[in-house]
Formats: structure tokens, C-alpha cells, sequence
């Protein structure tokens, strides 16, 4: 999804392709305009590309620094990401669940990347199978 959204912006939130013409359609709503089932037809929302799972997380580490927003009275760290994933130039978060505060990040560690009792980190674009930053 990142090299989509870097060479479309926002606007292009889902894709639609067709193997047998070996064409793919950006979209810029979620579904389309006529979401349904269709044979041989794929698509996909970008966010869900941007998934991730726990080996993702670095738990009690502080990826300080390099802030690019700050959000308040964000429930999870899965929130954040959201955020983050939302936000152009956002690649990485920390946030303090005890606060409930999301620090959104333009370099992937920060700048003083530190272990930091209470606060959980998270890469945007991270293989879930490996927790490798893509």
C-alpha cells in the first residue's frame, strides 16, 4: 500500500484488480461504488494491507522524538496505528496507554529510541510474520 498512497496521496483508499485482464483500479472510497461479490475479480482496502500483529510491537520501549502529532484519548495502541496510518509521512508510533496518548512518528525509531517502562511502540509497514520493517 505504501507505494500507492506515496505516488496517489490520500485519495486512493482501495484497489480492484482483474487477473484475467491484468488490470487494477484505484479507488478513492473503501468499497467502490457498488460493492459485491464477482468472480475472478480481487480487491482489497489499503488499510488492511498496513496490518500488523504483536511482533510488530516493541513493548516498554520509547521511540522518542521526531513527533509529527500528538492525539489524546486514543483507547489502544491499534488506534494509534490507525491514526498513524492515516496521517502522510507517519511511519511508526509510541503510545502511553496509562495517559492515553498517541505520539505519531515521521522516522521509524524516533530519534532517542530507549526502553521506556509503560510505553508501547509500533512500526506502520511491518512484516506480521516476521516483525521486519518493510
Amino acid at each position: 500500500s505504501s507505494g500507492i498512497n506515496a505516488e496517489y496521496g490520500d485519495s486512493c483508499v482501495s484497489v480492484t484488480y482483474h487477473p484475467l485482464t491484468k488490470v487494477c483500479y484505484l479507488k478513492n472510497r473503501l468499497q467502490g461504488n457498488n460493492p459485491g461479490p464477482a468472480n475472478n475479480i480481487h480487491s482489497v482496502n489499503l488499510a488492511c494491507l498496513a496490518s500488523f500483529d504483536e511482533d510488530c510491537i516493541e513493548r516498554d520501549y520509547d521511540f522518542a522524538g521526531a513527533d509529527i502529532a500528538i492525539k489524546e484519548d486514543v483507547s489502544s495502541i491499534y488506534k494509534c496505528v490507525e491514526l498513524c496510518e492515516h496521517m502522510t509521512g507517519c511511519v511508526a508510533v509510541s503510545y502511553i496507554p496509562s495517559d492515553n496518548v498517541c505520539y505519531l512518528k515521521n522516522k521509524r525509531r524516533g530519534n532517542y529510541p530507549h526502553p521506556q517502562k509503560g510505553v508501547i511502540s509500533a512500526y506502520i509497514f511491518c512484516n506480521p510474520l516476521t516483525g521486519n520493517v518493510s
